[in-house]
């Protein structure tokens, strides 16, 4: 094991969680802060992430693939822990009778399963794969550990007492979601686009988050049918993997797709009230510009 391998694991533990939880006011820092919160955090968001991470590599495949298989981090997180894909609390706002259909909030599920696989996968991953080479971290008994931890932290959530519990049939669904994700990804093909010719425009990157979550997430839902929300949304994640396949410049790609989040973060804080958003962003937009004078170009050693 070389000196950077913890080093790497580390920081994407931390990354994993504190960029997607402290960028949309979900944890406030001070939550984050409280050792046993972080640790929660860390494996749910964490491990999944070094997984996938795992696997992609194991297997020669690009980020675009990486962020394909991070939608199940998504399911993983709103269908099986915190179960939002199915509350009708104040949690999911708008979206509790917004494109909510037999008991599911269809399109909250859907743009937050997007969401997370770039957020809390594709970009903690893209980061630190570009501060440090490219190298596997861990062998399959350390990956197995990881697994059941997960498995722990799900029941943990789901034994809470202020927990929100679906019937059975509805984490027969989330489990059923992970599965498509794997054979449609599978029967689709690594390598393939999804539909030829929509792409995201590679050096603009940073402008993905304001657009997926302030225009097509919040923007849209309530004002136009969550059918055309539901494709707007599927569109724009598809451009974006897309893009990644000809993605070569990982530190600019991944500090741009940062950028974008944290400038979204400051506009959910100023429309939403949620001024704790402020330092985060603040610190993370500091971060990327720091990072980037010390950085040069750093080609992708992921399979394009």
């Amino acid at each position: 094991m070389t000196p950077n391998i913890p080093r790497k694991m580390v920081a994407l533990l931390i990354l994993a969680p504190t960029i997607p939880e402290l960028l949309t006011g979900s944890t406030p820092l001070w939550n984050m802060m409280n050792p046993v919160n972080f640790l929660v955090l860390m494996i749910l968001y964490g491990f999944p992430a070094l997984i996938l991470r795992e696997y992609t590599i194991g297997r020669g495949m690009g980020y675009h693939g990486l962020m394909f298989l991070g939608m199940i981090e998504g399911v993983l997180v709103e269908g099986l822990a915190v179960n939002t894909f199915y509350s009708n609390s104040q949690a999911v706002g708008l979206f509790s009778s917004y494109g909510r259909m037999m008991g599911v909030n269809w399109n909250w599920a859907l743009y937050l399963t997007f969401f997370h696989s770039v957020y809390s996968v594709l970009l903690p991953v893209m980061l630190v794969d570009s501060l440090y080479p490219e190298e596997p971290l861990m062998g399959a008994s350390r990956r197995t550990y990881m697994v059941i931890a997960i498995i722990g932290i799900l029941l943990l959530f789901n034994l809470s007492g202020d927990a929100y519990r679906p019937t059975l049939p509805y984490y027969l669904l989330s489990i059923g979601l992970i599965a498509l994700v794997i054979v449609l990804f599978r029967l689709k093909g690594e390598g393939s686009m999804i539909w030829e010719g929509l792409s995201f425009p590679p050096g603009k990157l940073y402008l993905f988050a304001p657009l997926f979550v302030v225009g097509a997430f919040f923007g849209l839902a309530g004002h136009v049918h969550p059918l055309i929300h539901a494709i707007v949304g599927v569109l724009l994640y598809a451009s974006l993997y897309n893009a990644l396949r000809s993605i070569q410049d990982v530190w600019r790609a991944s500090r741009d797709l940062l950028i974008g989040l944290s400038i979204t973060g400051l506009i959910v804080a100023l429309v939403s009230g949620r001024h704790y958003i402020i330092p985060p962003a603040i610190a993370f937009l500091i971060s990327a510009a720091y990072w980037n004078r010390s950085r040069g170009t750093v080609a992708s050693g992921y399979r394009s």
